[in-house]
């Protein structure tokens, strides 16, 4: 997908749930509705690299301890603000929780993303991802 600077939808909302397998095979579908919800609320391209890399990093601790019969949801919401997602899966019944996010894991995603959080409920894994327009992540 291709947004041309003086293409009016540039910026508009765009709300998408997307639901994977939650395994490692299918987290190159959320990495690329990320590049696409990206590039249609005006992110350059560094950033939209920088979110393809975080949304890697956050499934793939997501995946580490769902069930493989699991489902990851994933709802992406861009505008001229930036991109914002959420993705959940379901825990595996009786197993015990993933770890979370290593710190090599957490430092990459300090270095690239606006904003994360990674939470650990009794029946699910949670996450939430931002990645403003209007400023650049530090590195």
């Amino acid at each position: 997908m291709r947004c041309m600077p003086d293409d009016p939808d540039l910026g508009a909302v765009t709300e998408l749930t997307l639901v994977i397998p939650a395994a490692n095979d299918h987290i190159q579908f959320a990495r690329l509705m990320a590049s696409a919800v990206g590039t249609r609320a005006g992110l350059d391209y560094d950033t939209i690299e920088d979110l393809r890399i975080a949304v890697s990093e956050l499934c793939t601790s997501v995946t580490e301890g769902v069930t493989s019969a699991g489902d990851l949801t994933l709802t992406y919401r861009g505008d001229a603000t930036g991109v914002h997602i959420v993705g959940q899966a379901p825990l595996a019944p009786g197993s015990a929780a993933p770890v979370p996010p290593s710190e090599l894991t957490r430092q990459i995603l300090d270095a690239v993303a606006g904003g994360h959080t990674f939470e650990l409920g009794p029946a699910e894994v949670r996450f939430t991802l931002v990645m403003r327009a209007t400023a650049s992540p530090a590195r």
